[in-house]
């Protein structure tokens, strides 16, 4: 399924005051039973002191090669990015997979605070802004499809593998990354829409870190309007899955099973083709969550013949 946003099956978001909730999540099929995944994911704020910044301290600091396919300023204490695609009547995109962009030096562990808050000023344009890790990259996405001062939080640098029409082979972002051994960091413009000019202000990205003393308390999970609640403790990195009935599995980190929890179920889930709403209450009021609504093409079923 398919969130608005441009999030491919995969939604990452935190469960803010006991609540979590995505509208516009697509089945492209027909109404079935779906499997609902949830994953646990460590706790982390941009409201911590403890965080990390990523910042620059001083202009001279920033590197923008010869020929530099977008360059970079830092004024006041903030990095500026640009981008003029006014004139062209094509979005542009670009994946700045190599330092082929304004880029700074930063040798930082981030093992344990893998998450990123970035402080934009937006302007509206509806471009898409990219902050960066150097390697095989991590990339942390951010739509600009506001104005005025705004802090996005992204819990890690994989959540962007999830985003509609993301190439994962273009940026690198398939394969694993070492977040204890990060060396440089860049800014930069992915898309900018047909005729508009991008020019996006950042004046703070930290490194949160992680809490991973954490859980999911009793969820109720609601698809459509019809609920079911979940009677225990999914503790962090752990895996929640329900389909149906009076009880859901819980995994370990490794995908393997380690319990079952007792389900109270107005119904039945029923993803609907077309449109739907899916939320997670629960008695823990700030965890962030990963969700996995599976659905499956059964009209057209692929038949093998084994010999």
């Amino acid at each position: 399924m398919e969130c608005a946003g441009g999030t491919a099956e995969d939604c990452t978001r935190p469960v803010l005051q006991g609540e979590w909730s995505i509208t516009g999540l697509k089945n492209p099929y027909a109404a079935q039973k779906p499997v609902v995944e949830l994953h646990v994911m460590a706790d982390m704020s941009n409201k911590n002191t403890e965080n990390v910044s990523l910042m620059p301290t001083k202009a001279d600091e920033i590197i923008n090669p010869k020929g530099a396919e977008q360059t970079l300023s830092f004024e006041n204490g903030n990095l500026i990015v640009a981008c003029d695609n006014s004139k062209s009547s094509k979005p542009y995109e670009y994946y700045a997979r190599n330092a082929t962009v304004g880029h700074w030096l930063r040798s930082v562990d981030m093992s344990n605070s893998r998450g990123v808050a970035i402080t934009v000023k937006g302007d509206g344009s509806g471009s898409t802004l990219v902050f960066s890790t150097d390697g095989f990259p991590r990339m942390y996405a951010v739509d600009i499809d506001f104005v005025g001062e705004r802090t996005i939080e992204v819990p890690n640098g994989e959540v962007c593998n999830n985003r509609e029409a993301w190439d994962i082979y273009k940026c690198g972002t398939i394969s694993q990354f070492n977040y204890a051994r990060v060396g440089s960091f860049r800014l930069f413009m992915h898309k900018v829409p047909a005729g508009k000019k991008a020019i996006i202000q950042v004046s703070k990205i930290e490194a949160m870190i992680e809490n991973r003393d954490t859980s999911l308390i009793d969820p109720v999970l609601t698809l459509n309007g019809v609920k079911a609640a979940v009677n225990g403790i999914i503790p962090y990195d752990h895996y929640l899955v329900y389909s149906e009935g009076t009880s859901a599995k819980v995994y370990g980190s490794n995908w393997k099973f380690v319990k079952n929890l007792p389900v109270t179920a107005e119904g039945k889930l029923e993803a609907v083709k077309g449109n739907n709403t899916f939320r997670v209450t629960s008695k823990s009021p700030d965890t962030w969550l990963s969700s996995r609504i599976k659905v499956k093409d059964t009209e057209n079923v692929i038949k093998i013949d084994k010999p």
